[in-house]
């Protein structure tokens, strides 16, 4: 994603993270959101976002791809689940080209 033209923000922490959403110091396009991240899950920061109604468009992403955890994701706001797994890089750029193309026609 450097290699392109994307501008990254990168967090490790879960809490870290959701208190930035709620507050970012750049405008936020895409959020990319790991399952596992220390002191706050992703799915934790989907259910507290989606409660606050904040317009992100989320791609979540997870080792466990499970039908359970991808439909939740979903359920909670995630636009997109991609499974980390080898063809990752591809699929990733893939939902974000795509998310890409739809801002340039939508208004989020």
């Amino acid at each position: 994603l450097e290699k392109g033209n994307y501008k990254l923000t990168i967090i490790n922490d879960g809490e870290k993270a959701y208190n930035y959403l709620l507050n970012p110091t750049q405008p936020v396009d895409i959020v990319l959101l790991d399952q596992y991240l220390p002191n706050m899950h992703g799915l934790e920061i989907l259910k507290k976002l989606q409660s606050l109604k904040l317009p992100y468009r989320i791609i979540f992403m997870s080792v466990d791809n499970s039908l359970d955890t991808e439909s939740t994701a979903l359920k909670l706001g995630a636009i997109d689940f991609i499974a980390k797994e080898a063809s990752l890089g591809a699929d990733l750029l893939k939902s974000i080209e795509a998310l890409t193309q739809l801002s340039n026609h939508d208004s989020f």
